[in-house]
């Protein structure tokens, strides 16, 4: 048997003392490194922290600011809380408080007309629909509640509150009165259809006679043929065609596209062409009887907010959130279908949420982000009148169909009736 020398123990004593040092050496930079480590942790969980208060504190500006931008804003708007019930809208002003402007533009000296405001209408929360009575004497308000006014009476004679909770968007985005005026249809973002119905003694406290849930938001309905049916478009990108009287859906077209907002609607007055105006900057003409598209034309340069056809014409006339606004000719040949441009108005200096025409098809309103009405001469092809009044976007305007009465409505709350005369009528 052999035994180590002493210089060899002592060696090998050496070697493990050296291995010994290199491990607590080792330890020591891994120790160092574990430290950092754990500051650049603690630093990225403090910097999400700052994020996550950062993101809360622009999340509540944005949600207190989200009024201002409730019309471009098609996917997310705040919910208004419920007025006590012991306040009600206030009924429309008796005397004109001149707080508005109606400025001539160049070329009014030809068709000259007078402007003036009728009635004040204040609303709990922005306005984002109006629509008027097939009969012109009532007029329906959608905000976060469902109000109509009877213009003869002075009074509301009906009002439904919109329920909901601040995360979920229930604003009403569109309004048809049946032909007969004795019922409409509400929709909105909370994906809901509402039907109510007009009674002889109506009380001002109603509740729908009848509720369709929707798979989208719903941002325009429109009647066709006499009330028998009716379309919707959708925040899904759909057109629907559905029965007035079962209201079951009968017809859906959807764009191949993904993520396209249908965002407006028009129905002809024959009743054979629907457009639809989508926020990808195109518009579709539909044969709605034989549930087939004609054409999808890009017309604009951003999304088509607000389209409408010219009273007994195929006529279309669109808006966009490009400041423009189009007028084409739809016409037919051999069986193919095309968008003609016809005139280009730029008046306005921001998105145009809102045109209607009025029932003889003179007279063009238009509405814009830019707090004015443009009152245009259809016959002329140009914009004749400035008119501001509103403190917020115009979002919603109306003609009367017995009159030459028209209403706007707007993200300051209010809804405003007006009435275009000639000069010679005013005293």
């Amino acid at each position: 048997m052999s035994y180590l020398s002493a210089d060899q123990i002592q060696g090998i004593l050496t070697n493990l003392a050296s291995e010994y040092d290199q491990l607590l050496e080792n330890r020591t930079k891994l120790q160092n490194d574990c430290t950092k480590l754990r500051e650049f942790i603690d630093s990225q969980i403090q910097q999400i922290q700052n994020l996550n208060s950062d993101f809360e504190k622009l999340r509540a500006e944005y949600m207190q600011h989200q009024e201002e931008f409730a019309a471009q804003e098609i996917h997310a708007a705040q919910r208004q809380q419920p007025a006590p019930e012991t306040e009600k809208p206030q009924s429309p002003m008796e005397e004109d408080q001149q707080d508005w402007k109606a400025t001539p533009l160049p070329g009014s000296e030809k068709c000259p007309v007078y402007i003036s405001l009728v009635a004040e209408i204040v609303d709990f929360s922005i306005i984002c629909a109006t629509a008027y009575s097939p009969d012109g004497t009532c007029l329906a308000i959608g905000s976060n509640a469902m109000r109509i006014y009877n213009t003869e009476n002075d009074k509301f004679i009906l009002q439904f509150q919109i329920e909901g909770d601040s995360s979920q968007p229930n604003f009403i985005r569109s309004i048809a009165w049946t032909p007969h005026g004795n019922q409409l249809i509400c929709g909105g973002e909370d994906r809901k259809l509402r039907v109510f119905e007009l009674t002889e003694g109506q009380e001002e406290n109603a509740t729908p006679i009848r509720t369709i849930d929707s798979e989208a938001s719903i941002f325009q309905i429109k009647f066709i043929s006499d009330g028998k049916y009716f379309v919707t478009a959708a925040g899904d990108g759909s057109l629907c065609l559905w029965d007035a009287l079962t209201y079951s859906k009968l017809w859906t077209h959807k764009r191949i596209v993904e993520n396209v907002v249908a965002a407006s609607l028009a129905v002809s007055t024959d009743n054979k062409l629907v457009a639809v105006g989508y926020d990808d900057k195109n518009v579709c003409i539909f044969d709605i009887d034989q549930r087939k598209l004609l054409l999808t034309s890009e017309c604009h340069a951003a999304g088509v907010y607000a389209i409408v056809f010219i009273p007994n014409t195929h006529r279309l006339i669109t808006s966009s959130l490009d400041a423009s606004i189009k007028i084409w000719d739809i016409v037919e040949t051999g069986g193919n279908y095309e968008m003609k441009l016809l005139n280009t108005i730029k008046q306005h200096t921001d998105y145009v949420l809102a045109v209607a025409v009025d029932p003889t098809g003179k007279w063009l309103l238009s509405g814009s982000k830019d707090m004015t009405m443009k009152l245009i001469n259809l016959e002329m092809g140009q914009a004749l009148y400035s008119i501001k009044s509103h403190s917020n976007s115009i979002i919603s305007c109306d003609f009367n169909p017995t009159s030459l009465a028209f209403c706007s409505g707007s993200g300051d709350k209010t809804v405003k009736i007006w009435n275009i005369s000639p000069p010679d009528a005013v005293e």
